[in-house]
């Protein structure tokens, strides 16, 4: 990039919100009680111990240099969530797509992010909440099928999952560390987060973004791979595409090289 910039911008539905309809929109995210945490989360080392794996030692030299789930098989492409805030709905919804069908061995099938936004009365609806929240209401009352309780961008609070006649189930959320997140997209998949979204990083469109986050946790995401490219190629097509973005998590300088390696995170954008 010129001037040692990384990534583009480009307009999009996000350009002309006031900074209130930003703040509206990008919400911070609920509190999560610890207690409540404490009893349904499972680390990710005893989630691995569980299924008899034992996980490499090292948290990124015993890895591969890149893991990318986009294009795969499990993973249906990125859906809208409108101008709702219901980003929570579509991150934790998309990674359970990901593992019904892993564990399934079929092919993804839809599940219904506006079951979540009305039925899951920890959250705010479109007013923001938090994927903890989400996954609980999984646990506790099973995941419509998307075409059997379609996704209409906005809340009513009126609850319709009676309609279901197939409900997806789940039994405990993985609890995992920041420094444990390569160690989870190898061993398990795509893992929910939450990100300080900016402006600057609501406009992305190409590259790897390493412009300035918000101070607090206001977006959910899903993070599906990692990677690294020479800084001179950062905006190879090959490193971005539209339904992603590309976020530089470390850099490494080699002596002697001005062409330093860029090392970034790959997030689904909703």
């Amino acid at each position: 990039g010129k001037n040692g910039v990384t990534y583009v911008q480009k307009v999009n539905q996000y350009s002309d919100f006031s900074k209130e309809e930003f703040n509206n929109y990008f919400k911070k995210f609920l509190s999560v009680p610890h207690d409540l945490k404490a009893k349904y989360l499972v680390p990710l080392k005893e989630h691995l111990a569980n299924n008899n794996i034992t996980p490499a030692n090292d948290l990124v030299g015993d890895f591969p240099d890149s893991r990318d789930y986009r294009g795969k098989y499990t993973l249906l492409p990125p859906k809208d969530q409108g101008m709702c805030g219901s980003c929570w709905a579509f991150a934790t919804i998309a990674n359970f797509e990901y593992l019904f069908a892993k564990i399934k061995g079929t092919m993804p099938t839809s599940f219904s992010e506006q079951q979540v936004v009305d039925c899951s009365t920890d959250n705010y609806g479109c007013d923001g909440g938090h994927p903890f929240y989400s996954f609980l209401y999984f646990i506790n009352n099973g995941v419509c099928l998307g075409d059997e309780y379609p996704y209409k961008g906005h809340d009513d609070f009126f609850c319709l999952n009676y309609r279901c006649s197939f409900l997806g189930s789940m039994h405990f959320i993985g609890d995992v560390k920041p420094n444990e997140l390569i160690m989870a997209l190898n061993y398990v998949g795509p893992v929910t987060i939450g990100v300080g979204a900016s402006d600057e990083f609501v406009l992305y469109s190409g590259g790897v973004f390493d412009g300035e986050c918000a101070s607090e946790i206001n977006h959910a995401v899903l993070l599906v791979g990692y990677g690294q490219v020479k800084k001179s190629l950062a905006f190879d097509d090959s490193h971005s595409n539209v339904d992603s973005s590309l976020i530089k998590k470390y850099k490494e300088n080699i002596k002697g090289d001005d062409d330093e390696t860029i090392y970034y995170w790959i997030i689904r954008k909703f």
